[in-house]
């Protein structure tokens, strides 16, 4: 994920003054979506009328800024997995 500034004309959520886009990074961490379908195992969101899109720029602004889509929470989870079965 990558901030991207937005000029002052096109900024539609005051309460964040930049968007998100999806990039592109090998010497990243693994990054994991929020919502996957169970079928084929592909993320993807969710617009504010409940229509489900596969990319990050087809959600609305203010709930692609406003809402934590992709994140590191199941680091943790593989962590401690490993170190449980490392007992």
């Amino acid at each position: 994920m990558k901030r991207v500034p937005l000029a002052p004309d096109q900024i539609i959520n005051h309460e964040y003054p930049y968007d998100l886009v999806v990039v592109k990074d090998l010497k990243a961490e693994p990054i994991w979506a929020r919502f996957y379908e169970v079928t084929n195992n592909k993320p993807f969101m969710c617009t504010r009328a409940g229509e489900k899109v596969w990319r990050l720029a087809d959600v609305d602004p203010e709930r692609r800024t406003g809402y934590d889509w992709y994140g590191y929470w199941p680091k943790k989870v593989f962590e401690a997995y490993a170190k449980f079965i490392s007992r």
